[in-house]
């Protein structure tokens, strides 16, 4: 289950080498991905963005429907305004960072009637705004943890991941992702295709042309991350999600450096790597209308999103799902208005995780030099760090006589203070449990005697108090599964959540496919926090999930070490495995070629009819679309050919 920037990055791959065909008829495919960008980019999202789709609407007060959609909106409820708080994370964290960076100007022109001007135009009342906001937001948050802990370890857990000996539920009444990533999935390639080109319309066609791309993709990706987490997305639906986090960093700095891998060697290194946290993924799928807190503020309300999508688009879309999948009734988990719906909170995700506008990209604050004469990191500089209370330490009141004759800068210190304590009190809240805000500034004005440089010295350090409190906030997100990591981090063997207790694998562990000894992982049991944690039980029979160790170059793009002729997609088998060797007694399934060189495959014999793989890779690499034999879940597990 590759992540949309990983998509994203074989559909621009894809493109590149389309264009640059000698064949006329795949240059005009590629031309016609390149022309409407929008469309082929929301086309690779493919099946992902059943991600979204809503459910049934749940009881008043209850949560019910799409549980991924619930977790989500739990999430931006804390960022938009006029949703958990009148002033969200947003709003706040922006008017943070003016008011720092305008500090800053201030102390480094040593202009003390900017001082006083900022006073006069109510920037102190605009601190305590901030501070009070930044509460209101932590009073709220235990209320929101727990039931995105529940959702994430049970209301997540697919509906086709039963207890052993239990019915599993007939595929009307599964949720749209798994539809379209466990039933007719090349038929429906084909359905997209042949409607777009009947229609003579490009939007559809790059709509199609990406979707195909995906379904390449997720032939072969999906294995190779299988490979990693211990087991598919049916039986480690969480732990999937984390793993291809990161591999979807990988995948996008990789790209975008140009780099090129010898054994553990990255060229250029990592930190030299771009990262998604301002990627501006969004915008790649963006269509005209959008409007962001309108956005929020109806996943809040729940009252429906406005019509984006274009009527003739859905309706193309839904006519192709019919040729694969039969009739849409007005119980049918895809729906012409849940696209929209889908679609747009697909946007917003992009937005929260690449877009740079609520927490950024914290970890480069980290490079920047102090002023001379600054000294060392005062102890209280990194509210991620335990004091001896067990919670964070508070920045130490400012004491006036340190910068001036008066109290000038005392006013100015409990300007800084207000804004970063309001944020430690928020980190403390999300991670170490402590904190508080700082206040009681003195409202002392008319000194002219200021030391300049310890000012800016002092502006630094809380700067980095603020760099400090959001990176805990990133690094928590992060280990939950909700936000990339950053690339400068991949090379570390072992990375800490310090605040959490926990340790967990990053870089060569976390992004590096291996062969595992047994395949595939029995069903997680659901655990807080227990995602990173590779599973230790597993289903029989044992299948193969991969069997090659390799960075993600191997399965996004690397003709060299794994070309086209290791397996086409494209080519199919015999049921329930696509095989090709037998070594000894075991016949070896096909790993398939690389993904771009899939895709184009695919596009150049789009008119042909396509196999239907298990776009899970589920139960092993190479399987083909499958059900449990007699709707049960059994140990060991029986199979049999979806009807």
């Amino acid at each position: 289950m590759p992540g949309i920037p990983t998509l994203f990055n074989v559909l621009d791959d894809t493109i590149e080498r389309l264009t640059m065909s000698p064949d006329a008829d795949l240059q005009d495919v590629g031309k016609v991905m390149k022309n409407q960008s929008v469309y082929a980019h929301l086309g690779v999202i493919g099946p992902t963005l059943a991600d979204f789709i809503p459910g049934e609407p749940p009881p008043p007060g209850e949560l019910g429907g799409n549980p991924y959609l619930v977790i989500w909106r739990q999430i931006i409820g804390i960022v938009g305004d006029n949703m958990v708080a009148e002033k969200g994370l947003l709003s706040l964290l922006s008017r943070m960072r003016e008011i720092i960076d305008r500090l800053d100007e201030i102390a480094e022109a040593e202009d003390l009637d900017a001082l006083q001007t900022l006073s006069d135009d109510g920037g102190l009342e605009d601190i305590e705004d901030v501070a009070n906001g930044l509460q209101i937001i932590v009073d709220q948050i235990p209320g929101i943890a727990v039931p995105v802990a529940v959702s994430i370890g049970s209301a997540m857990k697919p509906v086709i991941s039963v207890s052993v000996g239990d019915a599993v539920p007939p595929h009307e009444l599964w949720k749209a992702r798994a539809q379209l990533h466990w039933k007719n999935t090349g038929k429906f390639v084909s359905a997209l295709v042949s409607r777009a080109e009947a229609a003579n319309d490009d939007r559809f066609r790059a709509y199609a042309y990406g979707y195909a791309a995906s379904y390449a993709a997720k032939t072969g990706a999906s294995p190779f991350a299988n490979s990693i987490v211990g087991g598919p997305y049916r039986t480690q639906w969480w732990r999937h999600r984390w793993i291809n986090n990161f591999i979807a960093a990988w995948t996008h700095g990789y790209q975008g450096a140009g780099a090129s891998v010898s054994g553990d060697t990255m060229t250029p290194p990592y930190a030299d790597w771009p990262d998604l946290c301002d990627a501006r993924l969004h915008e790649k799928i963006e269509l005209p209308g959008i409007d962001l807190q309108d956005v929020m503020g109806r996943l809040w309300s729940g009252d429906a999103q406005s019509d984006i999508l274009p009527s003739d688009f859905t309706e193309f879309w839904i006519a192709a799902y019919q040729d694969a999948h039969g009739p849409v009734t007005a119980t049918s988990a895809v729906r012409e208005e849940r696209l929209n719906a889908a679609y747009l909170m697909t946007w917003l995700v992009l937005w929260f995780q690449t877009s740079g506008d609520v927490i950024g990209c914290v970890h480069r604050f980290e490079t920047l030099a102090p002023p001379a004469d600054c000294g060392g990191a005062p102890p209280w500089v990194d509210p991620t760090e335990s004091g001896s209370s067990g919670g964070p330490l508070p920045p130490p009141t400012p004491n006036p006589e340190d910068f001036v004759e008066v109290d000038t800068a005392q006013k100015v210190c409990g300007f800084i203070l207000a804004i970063i304590g309001g944020l430690i009190f928020l980190a403390g809240g999300l991670v170490a449990g402590g904190g508080a805000i700082a206040g009681g500034v003195a409202l002392i004005l008319g000194s002219v005697d200021v030391d300049w440089g310890k000012l800016r010295c002092m502006i630094y350090w809380y700067r980095q108090y603020l760099a400090n409190g959001l990176r805990g906030l990133d690094q928590l997100l992060v280990y939950a599964g909700f936000i990339y990591p950053h690339t400068q981090f991949l090379g570390n063997d072992e990375a800490t959540a310090d605040l959490l207790g926990t340790r967990y694998d990053s870089g060569p562990n976390l992004v590096k496919s291996r062969r595992p000894e047994v395949f595939p992982a029995t069903v997680w049991d659901g655990t807080p926090a227990s995602w990173h944690l590779a599973p230790t039980t597993f289903e029989a029979p044992h299948t193969i999930g991969y069997y090659t160790t390799a960075y993600p170059d191997f399965f996004l793009n690397n003709d060299a070490t794994n070309p086209l002729t290791n397996g086409r997609v494209r080519d199919g088998g015999s049921w329930p495995v696509a095989t090709q060797a037998v070594v000894g007694a075991m016949a070896l399934p096909v790993q398939f070629g690389n993904a771009v060189a899939n895709a184009v495959d695919v596009l150049q014999h789009r008119h042909g009819a396509l196999p239907d793989w298990n776009l899970d890779g589920d139960r092993g690499t190479a399987y083909m679309t499958w059900q449990f034999k007699n709707s049960l879940y059994t140990d060991p597990v029986d199979i049999e050919p979806e009807p």
